[in-house]
């Protein structure tokens, strides 16, 4: 009875944090093409109120060579739709959890809820812009297909973390007359200002 006692905890405490071990670690990649859903919900799902992702993560409480699950909604019985690695290092979150679910953005772009027990908040100043010039002209993706969609960084090159993203339904956005090493600074569909590959943009008028 007593090893039966100190196992059932560890499995909940692992069934929550919803990773699995020996996880590889993800493409680095800036245009992600997601796999279309195939999986059917039994039941109702309510589906949380999508809110701003302002706020700054990372992963905390969970090892190396583990993961946790991203999911469609605040709660275990919600199916995962991405994963978190402490290797992602930092993500964008929305600043006011629900309960003990907060709402982000996982490695492959999707948005979803990971409980608040395995992220960790970072301070205001590490969500600073990194110099971003003016965005006073108007672009357009190119090179991206309609189920796809491109990173937008928070500096100009792959090793910065993710702000949000553009799909090529968002139509025109703003962005920098000017390129910066092959980089341009835009606007995201989620409101925040970062950086995207020129080679995916197309100027106009």
């Amino acid at each position: 009875m007593r090893i039966a006692k100190r196992i059932i905890p560890a499995f909940t405490a692992c069934a929550a944090a919803g990773w699995l071990v020996i996880a590889g670690s993800p493409a680095q990649a800036d245009i992600v093409h997601p796999d279309p859903e195939t999986a059917k919900s039994s039941g109702i799902l309510v589906q949380a109120q999508p809110s701003a992702l302002s706020c700054t993560y990372k992963v905390r409480n969970v090892r190396k060579s583990s993961f946790l699950n991203v999911r469609k909604g605040p709660g275990l019985k919600y199916r995962p739709v991405g994963r978190l690695t402490v290797a992602d290092g930092r993500f964008a979150g929305a600043c006011s959890p629900s309960g003990h679910w907060v709402e982000v953005e996982s490695g492959n772009g999707e948005r979803g809820w990971v409980h608040t027990h395995y992220v960790r908040r970072l301070p205001a100043a590490a969500d600073a812009p990194s110099n971003l010039p003016e965005l006073s002209c108007a672009y357009r993706l190119r090179h991206v297909r309609k189920s796809s969609f491109l990173n937008v960084r928070k500096g100009p090159g792959l090793h910065h973390r993710r702000i949000g993203r553009l799909r090529v339904s968002d139509g025109r956005f703003l962005g920098a007359c000017d390129s910066t090493r092959g980089w341009t600074a835009v606007k995201a569909a989620n409101g925040r200002s970062g950086w995207a590959f020129t080679h995916y943009l197309r100027r106009v008028a």
